[in-house]
């Protein structure tokens, strides 16, 4: 298990400052957002909002990207390996 957490600790995980939620407030928002509508019964049936619900996790992909700085090239990266 000691391999494992040595490896894990490795990863370049931005530590986000847990009193300051206004970094945090954008992913809160567009997660609440999701929610909402992922929640209606009639989520699955209907397709404008499943569309909104992919913007919103472009939305969040973006947030990310930004906040690991990544470059172009890594975005292509990790989005020519996403599911």
């Amino acid at each position: 298990m000691h391999f494992i957490d040595y490896y894990l600790t490795q990863i370049p995980i931005p530590k986000a400052a847990l009193e300051d939620q206004s970094s945090q407030r954008p992913f809160i928002d567009l997660v609440d957002k999701i929610l909402t509508i992922t929640k209606d019964d009639e989520y699955l049936e209907d397709s404008a909002k499943q569309a909104r619900v992919r913007d919103y996790e472009k939305q969040i992909d973006q947030l990310v990207y930004e906040l690991y700085q990544l470059t172009p090239e890594e975005i292509e990266i990790v989005e020519s390996n996403s599911i």
